[in-house]
């Protein structure tokens, strides 16, 4: 879930490269970026300011155009959304989600404009907003977001926005093999408390069994690289390495308090080290005990 930026009843001075506003459950405007104010102006064809807006309802912003807006749209179904719409001459990918705060529903609006595909500007747009959106709803191991195409990235918007999967059942996503929360080749579950992921400082070591569905020779195989775990759960790991281990490997992990084989489904350089997401595959009921038992004795507490 997004937070909330600013107060109730102020305007959010947050400069942003897209739009943002909240509306409470009565359909009153209580916040809202300079983005948004030219979002609105595109509809209302006038200058409109804060005053004009803040503490407004949508049909007194609006007026009789307020059933062909998004918001104005939205406020009649009152459920998660994640789709384009049009606003002006101007294509946006809108994202709504529903908030609970102090025993009070509210709604958040964010408008991503969508450019124009040969406008260079445009380069990894939409994956840097979806990749943001996860990051904030407290997903990790998603650095795979930014290497997605625009067309899945519009998929997943969906998906976030709602926590479930947009394609139903998702053994028909076209994104299957290479979307994270798929259910049977992912490795994260769209609601976080199926796999709970803890920060952990676990040294270990490393062992390489196949690269790429190619098997390893002997002595390469018998070769340990030393790792360090950064966070734990019984889906996955993740882990800092001194060398680039390219995605599809399958490997084997070694630690005081357990062991288990992965399949390799990120890497990302972080300064004199790579950081690689690995996915568990095929524990048993006493690994997962084991790895349970890890996240509990290695966890890092932040007071």
């Amino acid at each position: 879930m997004l937070p909330l930026l600013s107060t109730k009843g102020k305007e959010n001075r947050h400069t942003a490269a897209y739009g943002h506003l909240v509306v409470n459950a009565g359909g009153e405007i209580v916040m809202a970026n300079p983005c948004f104010m030219d979002i609105a102006q595109l509809k209302v064809r006038k200058r409109v300011n804060f005053r004009d807006i803040i503490g407004k309802t949508v049909r007194e912003v609006f007026g009789q155009d307020t059933g062909d807006t998004f918001v104005g749209i939205f406020m009649k179904h009152k459920s998660p959304f994640a789709g384009q719409f049009m606003i002006g001459n101007q294509l946006f990918q809108v994202v709504v989600e529903e908030i609970k705060k102090e025993k009070e529903t509210y709604y958040e609006f964010f408008y991503f404009p969508i450019k124009d595909k040969h406008d260079c500007a445009n380069h990894r747009f939409l994956q840097n907003i979806v990749y943001e959106i996860a990051r904030s709803k407290g997903y990790t191991d998603i650095e795979w977001i930014l290497e997605i195409p625009d067309e899945h990235c519009k998929n997943l918007l969906s998906c976030l926005a709602s926590h479930e999967h947009s394609i139903i059942p998702d053994r028909y996503c076209p994104n299957k093999y290479r979307c994270g929360f798929n259910t049977v080749h992912g490795w994260l579950q769209l609601d976080r408390r199926a796999f709970y992921r803890t920060k952990v400082n676990l040294a270990g070591e490393l062992y390489l069994k196949a690269l790429k569905d190619r098997p390893i020779p002997s002595p390469l195989a018998r070769k340990k690289l030393p790792c360090r775990a950064l966070d734990l759960s019984v889906a996955g790991i993740r882990l800092e390495l001194a060398v680039c281990l390219p995605k599809g490997c399958v490997i084997r992990l070694v630690f005081e308090e357990f062991e288990a084989e992965g399949t390799i489904v990120w890497t990302k350089r972080s300064h004199d080290h790579w950081l690689t997401g690995v996915k568990f595959t095929n524990l048993t009921e006493e690994q997962q005990s084991k790895v349970i038992v890890a996240m509990n004795k290695r966890r890092i507490v932040v007071d």
